[in-house]
């Protein structure tokens, strides 16, 4: 679910999180008018990860693990975290990069597990400019937006540039995505990463299939 209206003057803003994203009952009120269910609402986890967690808790069900001996699991809003480059996005035997991966939020207690999805940013990233390009690049996949999309919007998801970098001591070169500066704001561009891992986990895109993790079991 996107955090894109933008409220300058929000006295309900989310905790630790700039105060024009939604608050929680707005996301809330959007999720029932769009008619989207609570497994298909992720929240951005990476500032006040325990309110969040405490959060999402409030919508969706427990229900018993598909795994044998693993404890009971939440379905319904989940958390959600970025990572970039990090040698664990690829998979140790077929070596292609990893679009996400399901774990489990740090909750203070055993009695069920709330998924947390990572979610590889700089993979997505290239998915995402794929899909801009046009369905021709992307599979035959159309992007599109809202009439809500301005100037400002496509000024976020311009945030990142990929620039040449080396790596180590080998004197490596790598081509990493970037901010393009410290100040220059993201924060829509993280919604839509956030929304192709959502579409991957649940089957929407076709590069949900590259390097599934073992195991694995959907919210």
């Amino acid at each position: 679910m996107r955090k894109e209206l933008w409220r300058p003057e929000n006295p309900n803003a989310i905790p630790g999180v700039r105060s024009y994203h939604l608050s929680r009952e707005e996301i809330r009120e959007a999720q029932l008018a769009h008619g989207v269910t609570d497994n298909h609402v992720g929240i951005d986890s990476g500032h006040a990860a325990a309110d969040v967690y405490a959060h999402c808790l409030r919508w969706g069900r427990i229900v018993p693990s598909r795994q044998p001996g693993l404890l009971p699991i939440h379905v319904g809003w989940t958390p959600m975290k970025g990572r970039e480059r990090d040698a664990s996005w690829k998979d140790p035997k077929t070596k292609q990069p990893r679009p996400y991966c399901l774990g489990s939020a740090a909750l203070p207690h055993r009695k069920f597990r709330l998924p947390l999805l990572e979610f590889n940013g700089d993979f997505l990233l290239d998915i995402l400019t794929k899909l801009r390009k046009g369905p021709e690049g992307a599979g035959g996949f159309r992007w599109e937006l809202t009439g809500q999309a301005d100037e400002e919007y496509f000024r976020h998801l311009d945030a990142k540039v990929k620039k040449p970098e080396v790596i180590g001591r080998s004197g490596k070169v790598q081509v990493i995505w970037r901010l393009r500066s410290g100040r220059w704001p993201d924060h829509l561009l993280d919604c839509e990463l956030e929304q192709l891992a959502m579409a991957m986990i649940h089957r929407r895109l076709p590069w949900a299939t590259i390097a599934q993790p073992e195991k694995e079991e959907v919210p």
